[in-house]
């Protein structure tokens, strides 16, 4: 059942959505040992090459192919609003990956710098 939640001080409180757990990945990359950095750079990574493979480049190919048709009785403009919607989200989400794999990368080399008195 969706709706509000009673919290410990008895008030309401909406839920949490389930795309926004908390997870190893949202933790701060200085707060993580180097070794993990790595290993959670190197996952990030695998991530992020999956999903432009698998999603971002499929759907702006797609987007691309109905965009080039003329005809309004073959594309309509509902089916290029769904996928440059579906492409936007893609775009973002990879964006979302990027960023913490660039978070991991940046702290990685201030901590290597710093092992090294660099």
């Amino acid at each position: 059942m969706r709706g509000p939640h009673l919290t410990d001080s008895r008030t309401f409180a909406p839920p949490t959505p389930l795309h926004k757990k908390a997870t190893a990945m949202d933790e701060q990359p200085q707060n993580v040992p180097l070794v993990e950095r790595f290993h959670r750079a190197e996952h990030l990574a695998r991530e992020l090459s999956e999903h432009l493979q698998q999603s971002l480049l499929p759907r702006i190919s797609a987007l691309r192919h109905a965009a080039k048709v003329h005809d309004p009785a073959q594309v309509s403009d509902q089916e290029i609003h769904d996928r440059m919607s579906a492409f936007t989200e893609a775009e973002a989400f990879a964006s979302g990956i990027h960023n913490k794999l660039r978070a991991y990368l940046l702290s990685i080399e201030q901590e290597t710098r710093r092992i090294l008195n660099f």
